[in-house]
């Protein structure tokens, strides 16, 4: 090596120690995460250069102050940023697995993460859930403000914990639309297993509303929903009547009181207005899996019973979830009705019925809970604990807002993953979150949306406008930006672009595949309930991408409401 060249090199080493140097105390002073990350990658450069025995050692002092400590957060088989251990160490603590598997004769998987760079990588919703595994805080977003003072890690060490505490393995797709990175967080572990007893699928959904009749026929006549069964007076109940509409694999219960003296019911519709009160569950094993949520905490309304008719006997269970919201498990024992014990064939079908065109709604896809601020991941929690369903599917606030609102959304699926139930809650904005207004309005927590699969969207939305149902829409500049969007995409949307915006339907996709979706306006008086209709290619997301575009379309109607108020500078909400 020349002189000059020695000279430069001498002098960027120099020029990095410096930088280094000067990072740290930036870092000690003012811990910031660009600080953190310009330190990291100052460190990787200088490695780059070929340095002398003491600028060696000093690099070493300045990586073992790194988990200095911090030993309760390094695990056993760690080796980035530790001190005195190689990637030798964990080669042969490999084979010895290898070999303590093959002589006990089990199967196992071995995982192995490289965090290299992980700060460029992650995104902070990620990061919160790995640091809520290691530690309980009760702020885990102070470790976003103020990272080197909590816990003092680098990326390695905050993914040991993964490996060591996450229940869940992660994994993070990327999305390029509306001209955002958008990450999700996506979960492949599903956890724990019932020894017996499965949930198979969403039996029903049960709404309370305030005239059965009225609210079955609005949902047949728009929706195309047949009449499927009834009970009431005529089939001996005095105290509350049911009418129960069906399309495809699709049904819906509404359910009134039949005399002035039924308090609760009268309580609930004060409070929450027409709305859903009971998802219920197919499953196998009733017994089994009330006893295993009974001994896990959950809140007992029920507890199991039979009932029959001529047709057979159906088993039933009810448990609390949110707030006034219950779980009805359905177990069929040896029934083949025409839907429940006690029911009969609806009274009257409406002749007009056949005549309208045919919607092609299949069955539930998802149900969405919304939930007040910061009670989202407890009520997650609730399912995982209670009915061992594990998360899906994760956004939060950073990836899912727009210029005045936001929310967070955690989604939670039975084993099988025929069961998906998204929880949201709202996030703080400069305006009122779409979330927080249904909260307000439904009086507390409660199912804001219940998302329709189709096999055939453009047809479905075609006939259920020809019925008169309304819609939410976005502007043609969503178009505008999709299409420029897809000619870069590893996917190709099958269905006619230019039908999808006359139709105002959304598309979102990933490397894999792609889902349609579209949200009709509420479905009562109350900006509460409303339906989605959503078609799967080879996509099992839930429209990360479309929501900020879906936000500005609530937000028009929530201003045509009077509720989309701004957050003045003094911390006060008023109206626009």
């Amino acid at each position: 090596m020349g002189p000059r060249l020695k000279r430069d090199s001498r002098a960027k080493k120099e020029a990095l120690l410096q930088k280094i140097t000067k990072l740290e105390r930036e870092v000690e002073a003012q811990p910031m995460v660009p600080a953190l990350r310009k330190l990291i990658e100052a460190q990787a450069q200088l490695k780059d250069i070929a340095m002398k025995g003491v600028e060696k050692s000093l690099l070493y002092k300045k990586q073992r102050y790194y988990a200095k400590g911090n030993k309760d957060l390094e695990g056993s088989d760690q080796v980035g940023f530790v001190p005195l251990r190689q990637e030798g160490d964990n080669t042969r603590r490999t084979l010895d697995i290898i070999d303590a598997l093959h002589k006990k004769e089990e199967s196992a998987i071995l995982l192995s993460l490289d965090a290299e760079k992980a700060f460029d990588r992650l995104g902070w919703p990620f990061m919160f859930e790995t640091m809520k595994c290691g530690r309980k805080l009760e702020n885990p977003e102070e470790t976003h403000r103020n990272p080197w003072k909590t816990y003092k890690l680098h990326a390695d060490v905050v993914l040991r914990r993964i490996q060591t505490q996450n229940p869940s393995m992660y994994t993070v797709d990327s999305h390029y639309y509306d001209h955002q990175l958008l990450s999700r967080t996506s979960y492949t572990d599903k956890g724990e297993k019932h020894e017996k007893g499965r949930f198979l699928s969403f039996h029903s959904i049960t709404l309370w509303v305030s005239n059965a009749k009225q609210a079955a026929s609005f949902y047949c006549n728009k929706l195309g929903f047949e009449p499927l069964a009834y009970k009431g007076l005529e089939t001996g109940c005095r105290e509350l009547v049911t009418h129960v509409v069906k399309q495809d694999k699709i049904i819906f219960l509404f359910v009134s009181p039949l005399t002035p003296g039924n308090e609760g019911f009268g309580a609930h519709l004060q409070k929450h207005g027409d709305g859903v009160k009971d998802v219920a569950f197919e499953v196998e094993d009733c017994d089994f899996l009330f006893k295993k949520a009974r001994e896990r905490g959950a809140v007992i309304i029920k507890e199991p019973w039979i009932e029959e008719d001529k047709n057979g006997r159906v088993k039933f269970a009810v448990i609390q979830t949110y707030g006034d919201t219950t779980h009805t498990l359905v177990e069929k024992l040896d029934y083949n009705g025409v839907f429940l014990p006690g029911f009969q064939p609806p009274l009257f079908k409406d002749p007009l019925l056949p005549k309208l065109p045919i919607c092609k709604l299949n069955f539930i896809d998802h149900v969405v809970a919304n939930q007040p601020d910061n009670e989202m991941v407890s009520i997650a929690d609730w399912y995982q604990k209670t009915l061992l369903f594990h998360r899906f599917w994760s956004v939060d606030d950073k990836q899912l807002h727009t210029e005045f609102s936001a929310l967070r959304s955690i989604v939670v699926a039975n084993y099988d993953e025929t069961i998906k139930m998204p929880i949201n809650e709202p996030a703080d904005g400069h305006r009122k979150s779409q979330i927080q207004e249904y909260v307000e309005y439904y009086g507390g927590p409660g199912v804001q949306h219940i998302a329709l699969n189709s096999s055939d969207i453009i047809c479905a939305i075609t006939n259920l406008k020809e019925r008169g149902m309304e819609f939410m829409s976005v502007p043609p500049a969503y178009y505008k930006t999709l299409r420029e969007n897809l000619q870069t995409a590893k996917i190709q949307v099958k269905e006619n672009l230019d039908k999808l915006e006359e139709l105002k339907i959304l598309v979102d996709y990933d490397e894999k595949g792609y889902l349609l979706q579209i949200f009709t306006k509420p479905v009562q008086d109350r900006p509460t309930l409303f339906l989605e209709v959503i078609q799967r290619h080879n996509h099992q997301g839930f429209g990360a991408g479309n929501f900020k575009s879906l936000f500005e379309a609530i937000e028009q109607d929530q201003a045509a409401r009077g509720n989309l108020t701004v957050l003045t500078p003094n911390g006060k909400m008023e109206n626009l």
